[in-house]
């Protein structure tokens, strides 16, 4: 690393398999079985009517919003995933710090980033359309967007939430 904080590639690299490493970790302690008498949480929603864009004279139907319980700070995620492993809270935090700076710059690199069983993280581009393909340029595109995708036992433990209605608010 240089006098102004500065990494070469190689660097880079070592620090994101270290963040790769570190999840895995994470995921190999948090991850286990749960108990069956332990309770599922509940997402709570409320419904909304809406029409149709495309079709203004199509009824109108009744959808799901989905309502916040609240939040969790950084360093109260920190803290429940120390708990839950051999790794400190600042060891933790570290770990979550880094994958703020790396995942942004991998992304940018064109590269998927993999989190084992977390998910991965991957850009979506949004552009105006144009007469050919020779006309399209760079200047086009509109929209960066990042995307995730829940890996397997995200998506294993998110199909045993319960869902409880409540009034709108």
């Amino acid at each position: 690393m240089s006098q102004r904080g500065e990494c070469d590639l190689n660097t880079v690299r070592t620090l994101f398999e270290a963040a790769q490493l570190i999840c895995e970790v994470l995921l190999n302690k948090m991850v286990t079985p749960l108990p069956k008498r332990r309770t599922i949480m509940s997402i709570r929603f409320s419904v909304t009517e809406r029409g149709n864009p495309a079709n203004p004279d199509a009824a109108k139907k009744w959808y799901a919003n989905a309502h916040s319980a609240g939040e969790i700070s950084l360093r109260e995620l920190t803290h429940a995933i120390a708990s839950r492993c051999t790794l400190t809270a600042p060891d933790v935090l570290a770990m979550l710090e880094s994958l703020l700076e790396l995942v942004p710059e991998e992304l940018a690199k064109g590269n998927l980033v993999r989190l084992g069983e977390f998910g991965s993280f991957s850009v979506s581009l949004q552009s105006v359309g144009t007469d050919s393909e020779k006309d399209f340029t760079s200047g086009c595109i509109t929209d960066c967007k990042i995307r995730f995708r829940p890996g397997g036992e995200v998506l294993k433990r998110m199909a045993m939430v319960k869902y409880e209605k409540v009034k709108k608010m």
